[in-house]
């Protein structure tokens, strides 16, 4: 009887190990699939995003996606209409960045520490969207407007 419980106990292991390992390897499809798909804005972020911007100050904005990267450009798009729908002043940056050693979607100004207005709200709003955009700070940089660097997806 003895030996027939210890069987049992092993069977019952076995099969959460099985369990575990499957439920692991699915988590782990579903994240590389997602990391094939292009970067979204779902429409319930672009209306959240737009309200609190509307909110919010308005100033000059640089939108500046990876030139040759077509998922950063369409990505970038997405970003330029929501801007625009809240009233934010879109202007063309003098130069086309070919590429950006740093991935993802982050914001540009002068200095961090006297950040425009509108790049606080513009980070703040986002965030809040579940859209991280770092700052960082550039020196060329015009003072008074923020940059939206769009990079190769992370």
């Amino acid at each position: 009887m003895a030996e027939h419980t210890r069987a049992e106990e092993q069977r019952r292991k076995d099969e959460r190990y099985e369990s575990e390992v499957t439920a692991l390897q699915e988590s782990l499809s579903r994240e590389r699939a997602s990391r094939l798909l292009p970067r979204s804005i779902t429409p319930e972020q672009h209306t959240a995003i737009v309200g609190c911007l509307r909110n919010g100050p308005t100033g000059t904005v640089f939108l500046r996606p990876a030139r040759f990267d077509a998922e950063a450009t369409a990505y970038s798009k997405q970003v330029e209409a929501i801007l625009r729908e809240a009233g934010l002043e879109m202007k063309a940056w003098p130069d086309d960045a070919m590429s950006w050693s740093i991935p993802g979607a982050f914001l540009i100004v002068k200095e961090l520490s006297h950040a425009p207005q509108q790049a606080v709200s513009i980070q703040k709003c986002f965030e809040a969207s579940g859209i991280t955009l770092t700052g960082y700070p550039n020196d060329s940089h015009p003072p008074d407007a923020v940059s939206i660097a769009v990079g190769a997806r992370p």
